[in-house]
């Protein structure tokens, strides 16, 4: 006597559980159509070019939308209350965009000074990379960082220097 709860090795049982193709008699779907040209594709121009990353963004939120003409009015008039109050601080704003640049630089490559134990230990530790490297590496970026300020801060010194 057999054990109707043991597993069947015939493959054509019909007690077996469902094996096979999910579209039974080889009735697959058909893919979809892809059309032949990118003329309404998305991603491109109703020309067939290639979008830019910007045009694609623009396109998701049409300009003739309600909401984005409000908020246009909106920061329109913050654009006209700040160069309003603030339009003389206008010729300094690169000046304080570099030292805020530079300052970061500086900091950070302080900190990993101050604090080399702590990075190289982390790094060879947890992020599993040899002592050797990250000491290379933290190196790097000290030396990086400074000579990058020094370049970045002297940007207007060197071009009047080697504007003549």
């Amino acid at each position: 006597m057999s054990n109707p709860y043991a597993a069947s090795t015939n493959p054509y049982d019909p007690n077996m559980s469902f094996r096979g193709s999910q579209f039974p008699a080889n009735n697959y779907p058909q893919p979809i159509p892809v059309p032949a040209s990118t003329h309404h594709a998305p991603g491109y121009t109703p020309r067939g070019r290639r979008m830019s990353a910007l045009d694609s963004i623009n396109n998701l939120i049409p300009s003739d939308n309600p909401n984005v003409k409000k908020f246009e009015q909106v920061t329109q008039k913050v654009e006209d209350i700040i160069d309003q109050y603030l339009g003389g601080a206008k010729p300094y704003v690169p000046s304080i965009g570099r030292t805020f640049i530079v300052a970061t630089f500086i900091e950070d490559a302080i900190r990993i000074v101050t604090q080399w134990k702590e990075q190289v230990y982390y790094l060879s530790t947890y992020r599993n990379v040899y002592p050797w490297f990250v000491k290379g590496f933290l190196i790097f970026n000290v030396i990086a960082m400074f000579s990058g300020s020094a370049l970045v801060s002297c940007t207007d010194y060197s071009l009047m220097l080697f504007s003549y």
